[in-house]
């Protein structure tokens, strides 16, 4: 899991700051059925975009084969994306996310007056 900004660096601890609040939301408020929803709705709805290159059609073979999934993945997979319960996928976001150990790095010229470009956050 990754979240991506691209700040200037005057605002970087704002946008630390900003990312913290909404993972603690994430992790401790009421769960969003509505951004479910909409989240469900894009998965399901760009699924098949990622066949239209051989590309991406090579990379998402090669995705089944690394993580062992059924043959019929890709004849499956917008069915099972909807086919999850919303309660079912913030029970998993809250202990899987509630578990891992966050890393923060930070990539550009003097980002934050850090002195590595990776700061344990």
């Amino acid at each position: 899991f990754s979240i991506q900004t691209q700040v200037r660096n005057d605002r970087v601890d704002e946008a630390l700051m900003v990312i913290d609040q909404e993972m603690a939301r994430l992790l401790e408020g009421e769960p969003d059925r509505s951004g479910f929803e909409d989240a469900v709705r894009h998965l399901s709805g760009s699924f098949p975009l990622a066949l239209d290159s051989n590309a991406g059609l090579a990379g998402l073979v090669s995705r089944i084969a690394f993580y062992g999934l059924p043959l019929d993945t890709l004849d499956t997979a917008v069915a099972r994306i909807e086919a999850v319960e919303a309660e079912t996928a913030f029970e998993h976001w809250r202990r899987w996310a509630g578990e891992a150990s966050m890393v923060t790095v930070l990539v550009g010229p003097d980002v934050g007056g850090a002195d590595d470009s990776e700061i344990v956050h």
